[in-house]
């Protein structure tokens, strides 16, 4: 399982194009992971600031907050994922690493 606050972009990498079981009370939701982008230079003592995007069904609506999430390359991992929008191809969100 990935350290979190050790998390870097090439943790993630791998990753890319796959999908991700979102766990909730009633079963699971499948979020494909489309993006790993880096955000330049942090912090000396922090790795490098980067964000995770993830697209869903369309009409997929979730609040902000932290959800379990499993891969099968990453594992299980507890991200706060943020609804960035919606259109008729699927549903945005976003995890950010600062």
């Amino acid at each position: 399982m990935i350290e979190l606050d050790k998390a870097t972009a090439d943790d993630f990498s791998p990753a890319l194009d796959q999908d991700f079981e979102l766990i909730t009370g009633t079963g699971t939701i499948s979020l494909r992971l489309v993006a790993v982008d880096k955000k330049g230079l942090s912090h000396p003592a922090r790795p490098e600031p980067f964000t995770l995007r993830f697209e869903g069904a369309p009409p997929l609506r979730i609040p902000q907050a932290i959800y379990r999430l499993q891969n099968v390359t990453v594992g299980t991992i507890d991200l706060f994922l943020v609804q960035l929008g919606a259109d008729a191809k699927g549903s945005q969100f976003e995890a950010v690493f600062n």
